[in-house]
């Protein structure tokens, strides 16, 4: 399923999701690059050779355009992902994730699925790194888990 007929069939209200419809297609995999890079950085050059082998071009005007967004930021040459361009690039791979018709957990304040939030009790399954909440914190570290476990437990008794 294609981003954008995920978005025609659920409305998300996080500033992800909003920043998320300012980015094309191809800017969002200008994104994706970026932030998968996790702090290894790329240089421009690098990620026009790399965007070039999947068919994006103007990467130069998608890197613009994030920047102005302040989704990414470059420091000394290598571009990166900032704490909300993380966010971004977490929110649209939970999308891409996402079967056919899933409503998919969304993010909380102070999160972003890439550096640790707040605690949470309620997990929420971030797509993006399977096993793991949107606070960045493991399945089995969420006390709605543990009761989910304890009820499993009693029915089969």
């Amino acid at each position: 399923m294609r981003r954008d007929e995920t978005l025609r069939m659920t409305t998300y209200g996080n500033i992800f999701q909003l920043l998320l419809e300012r980015v094309s297609e191809d800017a969002g995999w200008v994104l994706q690059i970026v932030h998968n890079t996790r702090g290894a950085g790329l240089t421009e050059a690098e990620l026009v050779a790399e965007l070039d082998q999947a068919r994006v071009s103007g990467v130069q005007r998608h890197l613009k355009n994030l920047e102005d967004l302040g989704l990414v930021v470059c420091v000394e040459s290598i571009w990166k992902t900032t704490w909300t361009g993380a966010g971004v690039s977490n929110w649209r791979t939970q999308l891409l994730s996402a079967e056919e018709g899933q409503t998919v957990a969304e993010p909380r304040e102070g999160e972003n699925g890439h550096h640790p939030g707040p605690e949470c009790n309620e997990f929420r399954a971030a797509l993006f790194s399977p096993g793991y909440c949107w606070c960045c914190r493991p399945r089995n570290k969420h006390s709605s888990e543990a009761i989910k476990a304890a009820e499993r437990l009693l029915k089969q008794r």
